[in-house]
């Protein structure tokens, strides 16, 4: 058994760049990963309450069996622009330190450089620490399996357009 830890924010946007405007479908993205790494005894989804959209996408995640955290975002003022921004950081170690144990896979999905520490514990106490995100910073792969997100799990509407 493993656990799956999803910062969709990270996610989102590392997706959306790396795949030219990509949408991630997330059911096909807990089914590759349960192929890599067997079946998640957890599996969170930490999520930016933005919207009414937010409370569907809410939602539709889980429908499919991940445990929705959700936080409102923190406006942030850069050279007099605001910007909405949420990092989910310290909750997604805590719950990645709680959940840690020898006999199991720890697999996160985000590509912030924040979570490098945390990598580093994990690496001590997990059978095995995995990266499954986008855009993965290079150093990553010195403490993680890294796995890319790939186009196949992107959504329909999206790889139909191509």
């Amino acid at each position: 058994m493993s656990t799956l830890l999803i910062d969709t924010v990270s996610l989102y946007h590392c997706v959306k760049k790396r795949h030219s405007g990509g949408r991630i479908d997330y059911r096909k993205f807990v089914d590759e990963a349960e192929d890599i790494w067997g079946p998640f005894k957890t599996q969170i989804a930490y999520v930016s309450a933005i919207n009414d959209r937010s409370q569907d996408f809410m939602w539709a995640l889980q429908q499919q069996g991940l445990f929705v955290k959700q936080k409102r975002p923190t406006v942030v003022y850069v050279n007099g622009k605001e910007f909405q921004k949420t990092v989910w950081d310290v909750e997604l170690a805590i719950d990645a330190m709680e959940h840690a144990n020898d006999k199991e896979n720890m697999v996160i999905c985000s590509s912030r450089l924040a979570i490098l520490p945390l990598l580093q514990r994990l690496n001590k106490r997990t059978a095995c620490t995995a990266i499954y995100a986008s855009a993965i910073p290079r150093i990553f792969k010195e403490q993680a399996f890294i796995k890319e997100v790939g186009a196949n799990i992107l959504n329909d509407t999206f790889n139909s357009a191509e």
